[in-house]
Formats: structure tokens, C-alpha cells, sequence
């Protein structure tokens, strides 16, 4: 199984006649700062949040920091769980409070003080490693995915104002232009119940109530799908997991019409995340 990080190129028209400048060698990477923390749980998947010039915040075992960015001093610790590390890829945040997942719940802390603000706790059966751990904040509503349910949460006091039950995995979330979407995939059982196909599909909402605007089936109904779509120009890019073939897909969203599809046979991927590349 190979493992896909990807790079989605924008072409850009033109050309430019001007002569680029030589690169300066620097000397090698110093090291500015560290700080020691105990480890815990199964690894830190986490990227870290930077926040102005000079602050970030990442997550240390059991503990999320924020972080002077220039020095590494500690600006505050708060206490998570002494038994597995944070399990979101993103740190999200209003300007007010960070957000973040954490097996079966969302969580906020205070930006100022990292004073745990709120604990919203999923459905049970939309806990685990599979959490939708890519959220996204819009309008004063944050936006997350479980094992099935995608849910719309206050971001001032975590209360969920709603939920809606996908066929399968209620993955990564993206919002583009007042729109919510998300990827999820349909399994297909055997009787014995053994997995032997999936269906990926991108579901379009309203944010505010969570209605359905519109369903896509991606790759020809072949593979499963574990990134968040990713958007620009009003062009949606995914890419498929698990099952050959890969595939890569953009729709105009405003159409669901298929700009391209490039495919590889031989080749299945996990396929995480997607960027837009120059």
C-alpha cells in the first residue's frame, strides 16, 4: 500500500522573460529552540497553529502548548489525557478559542489563558482513530466529521445544532464560499462481512441546516475516500483511497460537470490530504 500526499498543480498562461535571481547560500539550518515534553500515546499528528508573529500551538503527548514562536517559551499548558495523544490533525480557531478532536469529542480552549472552555461529546459510535480529524470553522459554527454523522457545533458553547447520518464514513470537512463539504464512502459487505468494495462520494450542505444541496460519486463508484475536497476557482479536487484504480477527479461545483479524471490502473494509495500547488 502506497501512501499519497497530494499535490494538486495550478497551470498558470504566460511566461515571464525576466531573469530569476541567483540563490544565496545561507549556511546550513540552525537550530533556534527546543523543548523537552514527555511523550505519550501513539505519535503527535498534529500540525502546529501559528498565531500572529510569534505564537504557535502544537500538541506535546498530553498536553496542548502554546508556544512563544520566537524563543519557545510557554505561554500556557493544558492538561488533555494521560493515556493517548490528541487526535486531530489541525488546531482550528475563531481568534477567540482553539478547537480540536479528541477520540469520541470536540474540544475548546480559551486562546488568552488555555482554560478548557467546553467538551462536546459525539455519539458513540462515532468515536475512534477515524474521527473525522480535519475540521472547519465558518460563521461562528464549527464543522466535523465522526464514523457516520457529520455535526454542526456552536463554537461559543459546543452545543451541536445538527447532524446528518452518511452511508459510510463521515470524513475531512471543507467550507468554500458559504457551502460545507465533505467526503464519505458507502461500504459494501459480503455475507460473511468481509468489505469488499467501497463507493466514495462528496456531499454538498447548507451550513446553517444542514440540508443536502447536492451528491457526487467519485472515481465511477470505485474506492473509498479519506481527504477533504479541496477548492478553488469553484473547482472541486479529490482523490480516492484503497481500491485500483486511483484516481484523481476535479468538478465545477457549480455544475457537478467533470473536468478531468486522470486514473492509475495498477496503483491503489492512501490518499490524505490534498494542497493546491503553484
Amino acid at each position: 500500500m502506497r501512501r499519497l500526499l497530494l499535490l494538486l498543480p495550478v497551470v498558470f498562461l504566460g511566461c515571464s522573460c525576466e531573469e530569476r535571481p541567483e540563490s544565496v547560500d545561507k549556511g546550513p539550518m540552525k537550530l533556534l529552540w527546543s523543548v523537552d515534553y514527555q511523550f505519550v500515546g501513539t505519535y503527535i499528528g498534529s500540525s502546529p497553529l501559528i498565531l500572529g508573529d510569534s505564537l504557535v500551538v502544537m500538541s506535546a503527548g498530553r498536553e496542548v502548548w502554546m508556544l512563544e514562536q520566537e524563543t519557545g517559551k510557554i505561554r500556557w499548558k493544558s492538561f488533555v489525557d494521560d493515556a493517548t495523544d490528541l487526535q486531530t490533525s489541525i488546531f482550528v480557531t475563531d481568534g477567540k478559542y482553539i478547537f480540536a478532536t479528541h477520540v469520541q469529542d470536540v474540544r475548546a480552549w480559551d486562546i488568552s489563558t488555555g482554560e478548557q472552555v467546553w467538551i462536546t461529546e459525539l455519539l458513540y459510535k462515532d468515536g475512534g482513530w477515524l474521527h473525522g480529524d480535519d475540521m472547519a470553522y465558518y460563521d461562528g459554527k464549527i464543522y466535523v466529521g465522526g464514523w457516520s454523522n457529520l455535526y454542526c457545533l456552536d463554537a461559543l458553547s459546543g452545543e451541536i445544532l445538527w447532524q446528518y447520518e452518511l452511508p459510510g464514513n463521515a470524513n475531512d470537512v471543507t467550507v468554500y464560499e458559504g457551502v460545507v463539504y465533505t467526503s464519505t464512502d458507502h461500504k459494501i459487505y459480503n455475507s460473511s462481512g468481509a468489505d469488499t468494495s467501497a463507493v466514495g462520494w462528496i456531499y454538498a450542505f447548507n451550513p446553517e441546516s444542514g440540508d443536502t444541496l447536492w451528491t457526487k460519486i467519485v472515481n465511477n463508484g470505485i474506492g473509498t475516500i479519506r481527504m477533504a475536497p479541496v477548492i478553488e476557482d469553484d473547482i472541486l479536487y479529490i482523490g480516492t483511497s484503497w481500491r485500483k484504480p486511483f484516481g484523481v477527479q476535479a468538478f465545477d461545483i457549480n455544475t457537478r460537470e467533470e473536468l478531468w479524471h486522470d486514473r492509475m490502473p495498477n496503483y491503489e494509495f492512501i490518499c490524505d490530504h490534498g494542497i493546491i500547488a503553484g
